[in-house]
């Protein structure tokens, strides 16, 4: 079956930025805006978990994030 989501983290220095040290979250909200970024240059719609309403402000406005999921839209 075609998978429509991704969960992905970024792998820096030899360790999986998982949220739990400091600076982690500066790390994966960088890493997602690459993500969407190439998304958008290939045409590809996507959407972050960390911004599930896609009004720019991340990390503030949700009930929920899920900063490792993306999805097509």
């Amino acid at each position: 079956m075609l998978s429509k989501a991704v969960d992905i983290a970024p792998y820096i220095n030899g360790r999986m930025v998982n949220g739990d040290q400091e600076g982690d979250i500066e790390q994966i909200c960088y890493f997602a805006g690459y993500v969407m970024a190439v998304a958008d240059e290939m045409g590809v719609s996507l959407s972050w978990g960390g911004n599930w309403d896609g009004d720019e402000v991340i990390l503030t406005d949700q009930k929920f994030d899920d900063l490792f999921h993306f999805e097509l839209i």
